[in-house]
């Protein structure tokens, strides 16, 4: 099989958003997450 499985693995995400939002800010904050999803078989 050629396609790929978002299901398989381990992920790291950064989810960010502004610290103030529209308030012309450029400050990030950053939340990082790991997923442990299944095995392949």
């Amino acid at each position: 099989m050629n396609d790929f499985d978002f299901l398989i693995g381990t992920w790291h995400v950064a989810n960010r958003h502004l610290v103030k939002r529209l308030a012309g800010s450029d400050e990030w904050e950053t939340n990082w997450h790991m997923y442990l999803t299944r095995a392949a078989a």
